[in-house]
């Protein structure tokens, strides 16, 4: 069955982005250090002429015609910064980095608006002291935006000057483009920090390993969106990421000794006196052996994760709502979590949705068309939810259970693939005004569907095979529950109700081959069609 039809088009998006970003360079300038691997896939259309697609003033200021070296052993900090701070007093220009190694003794390197950092394939910026290594805009003025960086290797080297500092720090920037570049070892918790930008775009960014921070490497990410809490305290009006698009990158391990893969790729999140990150996009990437989540973010108005691959992570997805300090209620995410594949996972869940506290929720949230092979956690997972649709999924292979909703409301799970997973195959606990509906399940340690409690919820058309224990078990006092048409084959019951459930409506169900029907609830109304 094909995938349901869900706007916005996130498909033509996602082209419109890749299209958009790249034509603003040259075949020439595109070509970098990358390595044709997946998640780093490249064009060969033309381009536009970078000086008119840009806007950019294209005055060029050479850093080897200035006085660097590149050879790794001479500081060239102050030449990179002087070719910056020309194009910074010019209004705006292109600095080129030819091949060579530049050290950098006294960072950070100051970026400024409107300059366009070009490094050669074989160019690598090395940060050699402490400090990130770059930000924008001078010192008291970090609102510096229309910056593109492309091409080379900015070089953390955690593993040598270690500490807690980011490779690249952006704040307040608006119009901010980093594409076919390496951002590798970084000293602390992230490879890039944005924090209040608006209008980013990561197009082909590989961002291998970090070194971690003083709190452990599980508090590392290689991208992370912030927003700074004590610049909102009186108002609630914190700076938040906006417009923001994270596609065809690759998070990976480092080729350098001691330096681990990323706990996780991308995260996001806010603080109790921001509002959230607004137009999340995450296209196209490929998160390989993070020991968290790849992609783990919260308070954000606008999510979208497409397309891509999370092989050997500890887990996929996570997106949680934000706290109780900042409101109180549904919060109407619109968070897309579509047609992503996970592999060989940990013991997390490959997609976890949760609100936070009792009177906060995911709200209008779709899970759609993922595949979901192997992992020692739960296929999806979600907990305190309104408004979800969880559908097309392929879920095999789990140590957990295959689709796991908790205090959810108002949703649909239907036409999933749930096989070979070692507990229940769908558990619903306190879930209410939901419909299950045609999925199929094909092997389960326990039962095949279980629902401890809730009420106004319709079973229909599943298909639920080669069960351990039940087909469908119901109980924890659960109300208005109507099961039609399913195929329920299960090794102790086909069906077992319990006598704390009530007003129960059943006909047409199929449990022939199992082990019968056990129907304890009050009064239920049934008719002869179901087969036993």
């Amino acid at each position: 069955m094909p995938l349901p039809v869900y706007p916005p088009d996130l498909a033509g998006e996602w082209s419109r982005l890749r299209r958009s970003v790249r034509s603003t360079y040259t075949s020439s300038q595109r070509r970098g250090p990358l390595p044709e691997t997946a998640g780093t896939a490249r064009s060969d259309a033309p381009r536009e002429d970078p000086a008119e697609s840009t806007g950019l003033d294209e005055r060029t200021h050479d850093v080897r015609s200035l006085g660097a070296v590149g050879d790794g052993v001479n500081d060239d900090g102050a030449v990179l910064q002087a070719a910056l701070d020309r194009a910074g007093e010019e209004g705006g220009g292109v600095v080129r980095v030819p091949g060579g190694v530049y050290s950098v003794r006294s960072p950070p390197l100051r970026i400024h608006g409107n300059t366009r950092v070009s490094l050669a394939p074989d160019a690598v910026v090395r940060r050699d002291g402490g400090s990130p290594l770059l930000t924008n805009g001078p010192a008291g003025d970090t609102g510096q935006g229309n910056i593109l960086l492309e091409g080379g290797v900015w070089d953390g080297n955690g593993s040598e000057i270690p500490g807690r500092d980011v490779v690249m720090s952006f704040q307040h920037a608006t119009g901010l483009t980093l594409r076919d570049t390496v951002v590798r070892d970084a000293p602390g918790t992230h490879a890039i920090a944005l924090v209040g930008s608006r209008r980013v775009r990561l197009v082909g960014v590989r961002c291998e390993g970090g070194i971690g921070s003083e709190e452990g490497p599980s508090s590392a990410a290689a991208v992370h969106l912030g927003s700074h809490p004590s610049e909102g305290e009186l108002t609630g009006e914190a700076p938040i990421c906006s417009d923001v698009a994270v596609i065809d990158c690759v998070f990976t391990a480092s080729e350098t000794p001691g330096v681990a893969p990323w706990p996780t790729g991308v995260e996001a999140h806010g603080s109790a006196s921001a509002k959230g990150h607004q137009d999340v996009r995450i296209l196209g990437c490929r998160f390989e052996g993070c020991s968290r989540e790849g992609v783990r973010v919260s308070a954000e108005d606008g999510v979208v994760v497409q397309g891509n691959t999370f092989p050997n992570c500890a887990g996929g997805v996570a997106v949680t709502s934000r706290a109780a300090a900042v409101t109180a209620g549904t919060r109407p995410l619109e968070t897309v979590i579509v047609e992503n594949v996970f592999t060989d996972l940990g013991e997390l869940p490959a997609v976890r949705l949760a609100g936070r506290v009792d009177d906060e929720r995911v709200g209008h949230a779709m899970v759609a068309g993922n595949i979901v092979h192997g992992g020692g956690g739960d296929g999806v997972r979600v907990h305190r939810a309104r408004s979800l649709v969880c559908s097309n999924n392929l879920l095999d292979g789990l140590g957990g259970t295959g689709l796991h909703l908790d205090d959810v409301e108002s949703s649909s799970a239907t036409v999933n693939m749930i096989t070979d997973v070692g507990e229940d195959g769908l558990l619903l606990v306190d879930v209410r005004n939901t419909a299950i509906t045609a999925n199929t399940l094909r092997g389960a340690g326990r039962d095949g569907l279980r629902i401890q409690g809730g009420e106004a919820l319709r079973g229909t058309d599943n298909r639920l095979e080669g069960v351990s224990s039940v087909g469908a078990r119901v109980g924890g006092g659960t109300t208005g529950l109507v099961l039609t048409g399913n195929r329920m084959d299960g090794t102790v019951r086909g069906l077992s109700i319990d006598e704390t459930c009530r007003d129960v409506v059943r006909h047409g169900n199929d449990l022939r081959g199992s082990g019968g029907l056990d129907d304890a609830s009050l009064d239920p109304v049934t008719d002869p069609a179901d087969l036993v």
